[in-house]
């Protein structure tokens, strides 16, 4: 199961590394280049939030097969990709089998191990990290010998020890026992107060994830060259790594809100330096730090929400993932459109204010329900 969830960081850092390499095979401006994480985002969307109402109603370890088969088959088909509109569509259904992943993986987690879920969430994205930060390293090489569509080729192959592995997965017995909920029913589930405020910080930090995962390649191969702008990405998640490793270990010992609104504060004042004030390698070392201090927040809320209601984990994770498709969804576009009229520069700048609400809305929270919320 970890081994999926490496591909699926692999995969998901592919498209913002090879930013630069779809500029340059097709024509299309920068409006237009945002487009490739809203392209993967739409059937993300929808593919976790169908998992999320059928989990515990249908056999999870055979759509978890149907899933990695399709996702096999359409790496091979992006990979020969002949426009950019064929491009997107791939990507677009690249994001329907990546989401029913996704849809299944944190309710197992979340049965096998409840009484550790924020430790247990921090370690599953300290994999999936793994996996994105190998996703620029093999771009680049994939680039450098050959071509961008290399990468998906070799991903799609991966994919056939991944499945035989899936087959052979022990499911726990309890997530039959899962209450999945019908769509209709997750709008009223948004309308509790734990499930509304973890679907906003979700979609405020997936603005800032989504901008860095898209843009930042593009914005350091501006200023640094294309080998560095790639490698700029990979240091960035490099950073998620150890982080996420910390908060699974600082998870148990400091009061969740806490542990999230002291590292958003932080990451607000490293976003100023590296988007404005910093220069040269500083901007490097600068955005490092971002990655750091922003790794661990998701999965530590997702924990929050999940132990609120362990019995609709799979609802819960639809919403946060559902959330955050969303802001990868509008987002990066938006910074796309901003790029194309103003400068990366002014694009990249937008995730300072984007940090600062949600630092705010995690200390609203933390005022109304104590810092153990």
């Amino acid at each position: 199961m970890l081994g999926y969830v490496a591909m699926l960081g692999l995969l998901a850092q592919l498209r913002g590394a090879l930013l630069p390499s779809f500029a340059a095979d097709f024509p299309v401006s920068e409006a237009e280049l945002g487009l490739v994480s809203t392209a993967g985002s739409v059937g993300f969307l929808l593919a976790v939030a169908v998992a999320g109402a059928i989990v515990g109603r249908v056999d999870v370890r055979r759509g978890l097969l149907v899933a990695l088969v399709a996702l096999g088959g359409c790496l091979v088909l992006v990979s020969v990709s002949p426009t950019y509109l064929a491009l997107l569509g791939g990507l677009v259904v690249l994001g329907l089998s990546t989401g029913v992943l996704h849809g299944f993986d944190r309710p197992i987690l979340s049965h096998l191990h409840p009484d550790s879920r924020a430790r247990t969430f921090n370690l599953q994205d300290m994999v999936w990290a793994v996996g994105a930060t190998l996703g620029p390293i093999l771009a680049l090489l994939a680039v450098e010998f050959a071509n961008w569509r290399v990468a998906y080729l070799v991903a799609g192959v991966c994919t056939i020890p991944l499945a035989a592995l899936v087959y052979r997965l022990e499911l726990p017995a309890s997530i039959d026992a899962e209450q999945g909920l019908p769509l209709a029913e997750l709008v009223t589930l948004l309308r509790r107060p734990t499930v509304a405020w973890l679907a906003a910080a979700m979609l405020l930090l997936s603005f800032v994830e989504g901008g860095f995962f898209t843009w930042l390649p593009y914005y350091a191969s501006d200023i640094f060259g294309r080998r560095a702008g790639t490698l700029s990405l990979a240091a960035y998640l490099a950073a998620y790594v150890p982080a996420r490793y910390a908060f699974s270990r600082l998870a148990g010992r400091v009061p969740n809100l806490d542990l999230v609104l002291g590292g958003s504060l932080l990451a607000t004042v490293m976003l100023a330096v590296a988007f404005v004030f910093a220069r040269g390698a500083a901007i490097f070392g600068a955005i490092v730090v971002v990655g750091f201090l922003v790794a661990g927040m998701f999965p530590t809320l997702l924990a929050r929400g999940t132990n609120e209601m362990p019995e609709h984990s799979g609802p819960i994770n639809a919403v946060a993932l559902g959330s955050s498709s969303f802001g990868f969804l509008v987002f990066p576009a938006t910074m796309g459109v901003v790029a194309e009229r103003t400068s990366i520069g002014t694009a990249m700048r937008l995730l300072i204010p984007v940090m600062l609400a949600f630092a705010v809305l995690v200390a609203v929270v933390r005022a109304r329900n104590g810092a153990a919320a």
